[in-house]
């Protein structure tokens, strides 16, 4: 049995982002300016300094056809096809990229502002079979299939005809991959009747052992000679509380919609938490982690919204 934790939420100052601050597209003022916003505090209506952390704007179909990062200090820019293929790029270095794409979406052409082009090829399954590129480079990738459609060998060759990658995979009768191989790594699976993988090993003695609960949840695992992990669920599949045998502990709370609240994160000299908070669309709109060691972060969100309720911008603030 787990023993519960009792917490009690931080003595910190709740802020929500005034909804008239909703009004339009971000300001070229705003990137890389700090910015006077009206919040409320605790019930109060103040001023605080904030600064744009990221920014993101969204088409009809939740395509993303601006954004800006602080940490890149870069903006960004996309146009999209009539199938939702992204068909351009252009950042605020004037660095561009072109796409097309054949039938079934897959991307057959591509070309850069400096020029540098790519061409690819795909199988009837999808598989990328051919690709080359201006600079001479140039790669076939060869595929083998079983009866149900599944890749059970790959093998990439390159312009010098040297086999650059190769693998090798086995299924079960549903379909579960149990066996796989390349140049690097190998490893056998087994799976129960449901699907659920219950043993993992590889040839060098390392093994792992799963069990899983009723809904298909893991609730517990043993890596041999390591540690030992068990898992609670609530009702609704969420994952509640995680141990570790080496001294790892994780706790999750979710309000009645099934988002998460509140998680913290703890092992013997360090802990981790963070309290979230979503507004009438389920869309996080603060977020305030704090750390044994005085580690704290601060986000508040704004969201505009297209006509079907799809989100069409998206403002991260973090305090200055």
């Amino acid at each position: 049995m787990f023993f519960c934790l009792n917490r009690s939420k931080p003595k910190i100052a709740f802020f929500i982002l005034a909804l008239a601050a909703l009004a339009a597209l971000i300001s070229a003022q705003e990137i890389g300016e700090k910015i006077l916003k009206e919040v409320t505090v605790n019930g109060d209506t103040v001023n605080t300094w904030v600064k744009l952390e990221s920014f993101t704007e969204y088409d009809i179909r939740g395509n993303t056809i601006y954004s800006y990062s602080s940490m890149w200090d870069i903006e960004r820019w996309y146009i999209y096809d009539a199938n939702g293929n992204m068909i351009h790029a252009r950042d605020s270095n004037n660095f561009e990229t072109w796409y097309e794409y054949n039938p079934d979406g897959k991307e057959i052409y591509s070309k850069n502002t400096n020029g540098f082009e790519t061409w690819s090829e795909y199988d009837t399954y999808g598989n990328h079979i051919h690709c080359k590129d201006s600079a001479g480079n140039e790669n076939w990738y060869i595929y083998e299939y079983d009866e149900n459609g599944k890749a059970i060998h790959y093998k990439a060759i390159n312009s010098r005809n040297e086999v650059w990658a190769e693998e090798w995979k086995e299924y079960d009768f549903n379909g579960n991959l149990i066996h796989f191989k390349d140049k690097r790594q190998e490893y056998w699976r087994e799976f129960d009747l449901s699907g659920n993988c219950i043993h993992y090993r590889e040839p060098n003695g390392y093994e792992e052992f799963f069990e899983y609960d009723s809904n298909g949840k893991r609730i517990y695992s043993n890596i041999l000679g390591r540690y030992e992990r068990w898992a609670e669920y609530d009702s609704h599949g969420n994952k509640t509380h995680e141990k570790i045998s080496d001294g790892q502990e994780y706790w999750a709370e979710y309000d009645s919609n099934g988002n998460l609240v509140y998680d913290k994160n703890y092992r013997i000299d360090y802990f981790y938490e963070t309290w979230y908070y979503y507004d009438e669309s389920r869309n996080e709109i603060y977020q305030k982690s704090i750390s044994s060691s005085g580690y704290e972060y601060e986000t508040w969100t704004e969201y505009t919204y297209h006509p079907n309720g799809q989100i069409k911008t998206k403002a991260v603030y973090k305090p200055i």
